[in-house]
């Protein structure tokens, strides 16, 4: 038997395209506008999924790491007042042992009081989160310990007067003052870690909206092309077929087919 031809809807669509250079041109612009569509909408599906795994990273983890949710500074602002008050205890234990030490050695005892005090700071923000409470008292006690060490080092280079002494007292309890600031911003300062996954999210936050943004306008762009191709078809095919409704619809079927393929 001889082979069955092409049904009659196809035949006149691709023979339209075939004929037309119009036709065939708005045919090309249709396909590649819903191939534009097809890929930034899995893109805007890829980078919904990123920004859904980024945000559940950093709920996991500041679910583990701030169950209380008191580590509420931000990294950047605990950094510069660590910075601020390691700078401050600088100055301050210059000026406290300025009058015992001189030469090459004074900038290192400063450095190294200053690191002690910032140690210090340190061990009691991490004991009063774990709720160490004898731990406090003991670098509490060392605390007041070494101001008074301080002080009486301060007194052996001052004149022998309780006024003469005033100001090393002052100068100790303002370092006190600022290991307790730089211990409390340390407490509730929030990891780094922690930070960098909150960053992360935002990020994938901004990808996925651009992506959204370009997916949708890919998508108007796309049923606006099969509009524009679906309305030159029909205007094309009336004059062959007539009014044959149902054949028309099996044209325009088809032709719209062949733009999604």
């Amino acid at each position: 038997m001889p082979a069955a031809g092409p049904q009659p809807h196809r035949r006149l669509v691709d023979g339209l395209v075939a004929a037309d250079p119009e036709v065939e041109s708005q045919l090309l612009a249709a396909s590649h506008s819903h191939v534009l569509a097809v890929s930034s909408a899995a893109d805007a599906r890829a980078a919904d999924h990123a920004r859904r795994a980024a945000r559940r990273r950093w709920e996991t983890l500041r679910n583990v790491h701030d169950p209380r949710r008191r580590r509420h500074v931000h990294i950047a602002l605990g950094f510069a007042g660590c910075v601020l008050a390691a700078a401050a205890l600088t100055v301050l234990n210059r000026l406290e042992l300025r009058a015992i030490l001189a030469g090459s050695l004074a900038a290192a005892v400063v450095l190294a009081a200053a690191g002690v005090w910032l140690g210090g700071a340190w061990c009691v923000a991490l004991a009063r989160r774990d709720d160490r409470r004898r731990t406090v008292m003991v670098l509490a006690a060392a605390a007041v310990l070494l101001d008074a060490l301080l002080a009486t080092l301060y007194a052996l280079g001052a004149a022998d007067s309780w006024l003469a002494d005033l100001p090393g007292m002052v100068v100790a309890l303002l370092i006190s003052g600022v290991a307790v600031v730089a211990s409390a911003l340390m407490e509730f300062t929030e990891p780094a870690f922690v930070a960098s996954a909150r960053w992360q999210w935002r990020r994938a936050e901004a990808t996925y909206r651009q992506a959204a943004t370009v997916a949708g306008a890919d998508a108007e762009s796309a049923a606006a092309a099969m509009t524009a191709w679906l309305t030159l078809m029909r205007a094309r095919l009336s004059a062959e077929i007539g009014g044959d409704d149902c054949l028309m619809r099996e044209c325009l079927v088809y032709a719209a087919s062949i733009v999604t393929a």
